[in-house]
């Protein structure tokens, strides 16, 4: 095995804001291509390579990466639980078995059958699972603590964060709009202006056209300072100051790599301020809509960086943790 620090940054922009802020995956990626493409001979130890194209390498292995995770956390890779359709499979030598989990068989195919597979939880955790999506059927119930949406589900009860699953919402609706550079922008009355670092101002200057795409007007007014003429339309309730430092500490910490997922990372951001936060009130109606709107989102299980946004406790599980089973 070799170690690439550019395809490891690849790997890692593949994901995208799925993963949460300081967390890595972990894997071994095998690249099959033609000898003449590599050149081996390059460290003492054979421990690194170069590529003859590295950058095309690079942007392959990231777009199956980003290809393949939405499917994935979506529910498509499923892990067999049933000892019936393990006999039912021709016995294959390439199986694993965490420790106090199902057993997991290659089918031969890349296909598994039965349940989804489960949101890693942190050690601690409750033992009520992370759903991946909405059931099609939820009734809002009530709101917790000004931050959470208890609703009931056909078999369980499910409690929303409000704050992750109104950020995902936004992020949706954001990066479909940049997508089709169609965000609609809210003129501020008077540009406010906003004090920065002299690498920022022209950090703004370079990525201006990107930043204008996500709706965001800025523009140099001296040489440490930017004026916000426009903000998103959607992230009208974020104010100018937090949406302007963010996204700049977003695109600064990105630097020159041009992958998506440094779009994905500062949109998020941007999402995570223009949203419903912890402590704010939530009508039934806007919890409704909001309801609706995340049952239609692929990944709407997740915020943008990666938090859990339903917790799902099955009505078999509380009648027994009461003692009624």
């Amino acid at each position: 095995p070799v170690k690439d620090r550019a395809l490891a940054r690849a790997v890692a922009f593949g994901y995208g804001s799925v993963l949460e802020p300081g967390r890595y995956p972990v894997g071994v990626v095998y690249l099959e291509i033609p000898p003449e493409m590599v050149d081996v001979n390059v460290h003492p130890q054979k421990s690194e390579v170069r590529f003859a194209d590295g950058r095309a390498v690079q942007d392959a292995v990231y777009r199956i990466i980003e290809q393949s995770i939405g499917p994935a956390l979506s529910g498509q890779a499923v892990l067999s639980s049933s000892a019936a359709n393990l006999q039912t499979s021709p016995p294959n030598p390439l199986s694993l078995k965490g420790e106090g989990g199902p057993e997991i068989v290659w089918s031969g195919t890349g296909e598994l059958p039965v349940s989804a597979l489960p949101y890693p939880v942190r050690e601690g955790a409750p033992l009520s699972t992370s759903d991946q999506t909405l059931p099609p059927s939820v009734t809002f119930l009530a709101q917790l603590n000004r931050t959470f949406l208890l609703c009931e589900a056909e078999d369980a009860l499910l409690v929303i964060d409000q704050h992750a699953a109104a950020e995902r919402v936004t992020f949706d609706r954001l990066r479909r709009a940049f997508t089709n550079r169609a965000v609609a922008m809210q003129t501020l009355l008077v540009p406010e202006l906003v004090d920065v670092e002299a690498s920022a101002v022209s950090l703004v200057e370079e990525a201006q056209a990107d930043i204008l795409a996500m709706g965001m007007d800025l523009r140099p007014a001296g040489t440490s300072r930017v004026a916000v003429h426009a903000v998103p339309q959607i992230l009208a309730r974020g104010r100018p100051l937090e949406l302007v430092t963010s996204l700049i500490a977003e695109l600064a910490r990105a630097g020159a790599r041009g992958y998506s997922g440094a779009i994905d990372l500062a949109l998020a951001t941007l999402a995570c301020h223009g949203s419903v936060r912890a402590g704010d009130a939530v009508s039934p109606a806007e919890a409704k809509e909001l309801l609706a709107a995340l049952s239609k989102i692929e990944l709407g299980g997740y915020c943008p960086h990666g938090r859990p946004v339903v917790m799902r406790l099955s009505f078999r599980e509380l009648e027994h943790r009461v003692g009624r089973r």
